[in-house]
């Protein structure tokens, strides 16, 4: 069917079809950046009115062979998932990586950093001010006994420091490189700050690690070994997927990984509990999510156990093309973005969620001819 440019409302509004890919996309950053999930009744009615929009933008889309079949498992993972598990966080990625032809990635970057750090920022002040609930967690830790971690706003201490990091990242990227010292030590100070009252080891240690990797990618970006880095993401998410699985598989056979399963508070452990229990299935299990003691921050192995074999072979696919557009762009800051979210996914479980997941978008201009990202668009019409 031939593409549409306009969609015609009453009272001669007319609303471009492309915009209703950023709506749908800008409104699940924005919920999820005031730290509302599915549990929201608003957060899913706006998303369920957004995806209607963008359901009617992909069945008014032109495309070739390469991008029908993209679309097409994309739409029956999105089903098959949510009509297996009920639950909506994978579906609402595919439905938007779907629709997103047509989309400048470029606008897309500056528009999120804005909206995730006005979101931050709210989220804060209405805490702040008794508006919203500062949800505590209280937990024992080796070597400081019981603490008590806030939330800030967000459902988990965790979410509200990956809500910094976001934030960060996004920065990062808008500076292609140009952040000054200054800004560094403001990164650091707020990360902080956040850490003293989330608790977040993982997240506080994650940031410290892009800041730090920005800095020593872009200094070797400008020597002999600037090919070299961006294969680095490839690298790292494969160790990432690799030893997430295989240490599940071996954990109980391999004594050294009481070790390590203990430095990452028993996520081995519950990924092999979960793994040999549930097994393996095509559209994911219901059973797990049913489970009211399961316990899943790994991504990867959450992805694969709770939505099925489909969707983690689906979901790495778009990873894989999102590090390949990373490689082509030469940019390192957004080799530094990359790796050091492949390495998070290990560690907290909004892998599928596209709405923080932020390396789906680098494949966009891959999948889609008509989608465009400048540093990408640039390489690739030098060949």
């Amino acid at each position: 069917m031939k593409a549409i440019g306009k969609l015609k409302l009453p009272s001669q509004i007319n609303i471009k079809i492309s915009s209703l890919s950023y709506f749908f996309l800008y409104s699940g950053v924005f919920f999820n950046g005031m730290g509302l999930t599915n549990s929201s009744k608003v957060y899913l009615g706006v998303l369920l009115f957004a995806g209607i929009l963008v359901t009617y933008k992909i069945s008014t889309n032109k495309y070739n062979f390469n991008e029908a079949l993209l679309v097409l498992l994309l739409i029956f993972t999105a089903v098959g998932s949510f009509a297996v598990t009920h639950k909506p966080t994978l579906a609402l990625t595919c439905l938007c990586i779907a629709g997103m032809q047509g989309v400048n990635l470029d606008t897309v970057f500056e528009d999120l950093l804005k909206i995730r750090l006005g979101t931050l920022i709210l989220t804060l002040l209405l805490v702040f001010v008794g508006l919203k609930d500062n949800k505590t967690v209280t937990m024992w830790r080796d070597g400081q006994g019981l603490i008590t971690r806030q939330g800030l706003g967000f459902g988990h201490p965790n979410i509200a420091q990956l809500s910094l990091f976001l934030v960060i990242a996004l920065l990062i990227h808008k500076k292609r490189g140009s952040l000054k010292l200054v800004q560094y030590l403001a990164c650091v100070v707020v990360n902080a700050i956040f850490y003293k009252f989330t608790g977040s080891r993982t997240g506080f240690l994650l940031i410290l690690l892009l800041l730090g990797l920005n800095i020593i990618f872009s200094v070797c970006g400008r020597t002999k070994l600037k090919g070299m880095i961006g294969n680095i993401p490839f690298i790292i998410g494969g160790l990432c997927i690799g030893a997430t699985f295989l240490s599940a598989l071996f954990y109980k056979q391999l004594s050294s990984l009481d070790q390590l399963n203990r430095l990452f508070t028993n996520r081995i452990a519950y990924n092999s509990y979960y793994l040999k229990n549930y097994g393996l299935t095509l559209l994911g299990n219901r059973g797990l999510l049913l489970d009211e003691n399961a316990q899943l921050d790994n991504s990867y192995a959450m992805i694969e156990l709770q939505y099925g074999l489909l969707a983690i072979i689906v979901i790495t696919l778009i990873a894989f093309q999102a590090c390949r557009v990373i490689k082509k762009s030469e940019r390192t800051e957004d080799v530094a973005i990359a790796t050091v979210m492949l390495i998070y996914m290990v560690f907290e479980g909004f892998g599928a969620n596209i709405f923080m997941n932020i390396l789906f978008l680098y494949a966009v201009p891959l999948l889609f001819r008509d989608s465009t990202y400048e540093a990408y668009d640039v390489k690739k019409g030098s060949v």
